[in-house]
């Protein structure tokens, strides 16, 4: 079973995407939109960090807070 079937995460909708923070399994992934047919709804591609592997990494970390800093500047 894969990680995005095992939990529900928490989300967020982006302009021109979607991210997914999956706690326990310790993953954040940005994806294009999902879509919806008769068929149910459709992931789009989708890129996924393991945060559990990139522990402590010091560049990740930073990266992630200027992303913030640049989130909440007016």
């Amino acid at each position: 079973m894969k990680f995005y079937e095992k939990e529900q995460p928490e989300f967020a909708k982006v302009q021109g995407g979607e991210s997914r923070l999956y706690r326990e399994n310790m993953r954040l992934s940005v994806s294009r939109p999902s879509w919806s047919n008769d068929e149910g709804i459709h992931m789009e591609k989708t890129v996924s960090v393991d945060l559990a592997a990139n522990k402590g990494n010091q560049e990740l970390i930073e990266l992630l807070l200027n992303a913030i800093d640049l989130l909440k500047a007016e």
